[in-house]
């Protein structure tokens, strides 16, 4: 498994994707520790547009974007 952060700024169609000053956080890897059930395709998908949304809403702390993490994975994950 690849455990380097996602580059959300090389994905096509993403023209809008973080800075690259800001290291993703979490991980497709550290996501895939907490939540073991999930797709890492789905992961690697939607994590980007994740961590978009949560910078723009100014959520930076490490335990608002754990609680965002775990609360998709809680609610998709049947």
């Amino acid at each position: 498994m690849n455990n380097d952060p996602i580059q959300p700024e090389t994905l096509p169609g993403n023209a809008d994707a973080l800075p690259t000053a800001v290291e993703p956080y979490p991980t497709v890897a550290q996501v895939m520790q907490v939540c073991p059930g999930s797709d890492i395709n789905n992961v690697k998908k939607y994590l980007p547009f994740i961590l978009k949304a949560m910078v723009g809403a100014k959520l930076l702390h490490r335990n608002q974007l754990i609680g965002m993490v775990a609360t998709i994975y809680v609610e998709t994950t049947s």
